[in-house]
């Protein structure tokens, strides 16, 4: 069993968001990118706001383990940036030795994000804000330097339906930020090794390493709306697992007050 939400913001914000470090350049990679003359909509402004998030942390042993996923800026304010990705992103375990062996869970310093895991250019670097273990999803801030306001992101809390359309936008393999289509094959999730089985879909869709924290939108009335996240996958089986939005939906506003998060295409006023 894991433990339920913890915030990692006891010294406050400023504090948090001290003593960044740069980040390490690894193997750097040409680009190419096809420019279209239409006019660019909602998944564009979605893909815009996805990123390769690199955690890396030192174990007791000495030596260094790192981690990649998939993390979605949800929000931007006058002063911060907010992602979300996956728990199992952003928090390495470790054993200690001992008479009694125990399992600790390390936070990194910092959570680097780039575009993409190519070119390895340093877009941001936050730190950890929020946590919930159980649920398996994380929230990392940054100071906002200069960026505009996002445009609402709008919710589907009525959840999803078995053998809808879904689409996810990931970073597949650590490499570009990339859409997937599929549909809703299950109502119900399983166990992913011992962990407790997390209440939420199975989904029919294409799941490589790397697309832990990707964004799961449906398309309502011609509108593309924010369903949950991506959190464990079976390749082999074709499917993966997402948590449904409404299970972060309170942490969010709880954390965000002034949310550019909205419900049912309405302001969002109440959690």
């Amino acid at each position: 069993m894991g433990r339920s939400g913890t915030t990692v913001c006891a010294m406050g914000l400023a504090a948090l968001l001290c003593g960044y470090v740069e980040a390490q350049t690894i193997g750097p990679k040409a680009v190419t990118t096809y420019e279209t003359s239409r006019p660019k909509g909602q998944l564009d402004d979605i893909m815009s706001r996805i990123f390769l998030v690199r955690s890396e942390v030192k174990l007791p042993d000495g030596k260094t383990e790192d981690s990649i996923g998939t993390a979605f800026l949800y929000q931007r304010d006058e002063q911060f940036n907010y992602y979300i990705t996956n728990d199992h992103v952003v928090t390495i375990p470790a054993k200690i030795n001992g008479f009694f062996p125990m399992e600790i869970r390390l936070n990194a310093a910092e959570y680097v994000l780039y575009n993409n895991g190519l070119e390895w250019e340093k877009k941001d670097a936050g730190k950890l804000l929020y946590t919930d273990q159980k649920s398996d999803y994380a929230i990392i801030v940054s100071p906002n330097n200069g960026g505009a306001p996002l445009a609402p992101v709008f919710l589907e809390l009525d959840g999803l339906s078995l053998g809808e359309k879904i689409y996810t936008i990931g970073v597949p393999n650590g490499t570009l930020p990339t859409l997937y289509s599929g549909n809703v094959a299950g109502l119900d999730t399983v166990a992913v090794e011992e962990d407790d089985a997390i209440p939420g879909y199975r989904l029919h869709v294409i799941g490589p390493p790397g697309v832990s924290g990707s964004v799961v939108f449906v398309e309502r009335k011609g509108e593309y709306r924010w369903a949950g996240i991506l959190h464990s996958g079976s390749p082999a089986n074709m499917f993966v697992q997402a948590i449904p939005v409404k299970t972060f939906y309170e942490t969010l506003y709880a954390l965000t007050p002034d949310a550019v998060c909205a419900a049912q295409a309405q302001s969002l006023t109440t959690p």
